[in-house]
């Protein structure tokens, strides 16, 4: 197994981070998205974006975007979201808490490709 290191929050370090995966593998099986946090205050990144979202949303869609060719090519190939458990957490400008319902990932186009989410 090869450790590969990037800021997640930044989309210029996920497409690095993909280039880099591509290099250095010709197929791909899995694809293990596992990244989380939560921040008291608003922070934005250099891209823009809101900290929060950025990193536990946008990263890992861009992250299996920009690699989903590959494991389209690879196939069966498996993607697999992990999540932090206080994703589902978030406080209102209002300070009142809020659960936020997300709906489960589809396979894409309904089971017309071999790579599972």
């Amino acid at each position: 197994m090869d450790v590969f290191v990037a800021d997640m929050s930044l989309q210029t370090e996920v497409r690095r981070l993909a280039g880099e995966i591509l290099s250095a593998y010709p197929r791909l099986d899995v694809l293990l998205n596992n990244v989380g946090g939560f921040w008291a205050h608003h922070h934005v990144t250099a891209d823009g974006l809101e900290h929060t979202f950025a990193l536990n949303h946008l990263a890992p869609f861009l992250l299996t975007s920009l690699l989903l060719e590959r494991l389209m090519a690879s196939a069966p190939a498996r993607v697999v979201r992990r999540a932090w458990p206080g994703k589902d957490r978030l406080r209102r400008p209002d300070g009142r808490a809020e659960v936020l319902r997300t709906a489960g990932l589809q396979p894409i186009e309904a089971g017309q490709c071999d790579v599972h989410l």
